[in-house]
């Protein structure tokens, strides 16, 4: 019995490790994506926060602008918390 689990174990791990190696890329194709991907970056963004935390996400969100111009972050605080922004974004 404890054979039998030993071996479910190992194919297991040899299972989660050809799928973390199939997922992986080179170097060189990641560095040429990041690069051509990084000046195309355009849209909106829409942030729901916390009424406490809308100072900070404003920082980051100008940070963000700045190195993207085409990319428009909105920062829309959430008056009734974090408890019920599932049903707040829902509306």
């Amino acid at each position: 019995m404890k054979s039998w689990k030993k071996v479910a174990l190992g194919g297991a791990s040899v299972l989660a490790l050809a799928t973390l190696a199939a997922c992986g890329s080179s170097a060189s194709s990641n560095k040429s994506s990041s690069s051509s991907s990084s000046d195309s970056i355009k849209g909106t963004v829409r942030v729901y926060v916390d009424t406490q935390q809308k100072a900070t996400y404003t920082d980051v969100a100008k940070g963000l602008t700045s190195k993207y111009p085409d990319l428009k972050v909105q920062i829309i605080a959430n008056a009734s918390g974090s408890a019920n922004a599932k049903t707040d974004i829902a509306k």
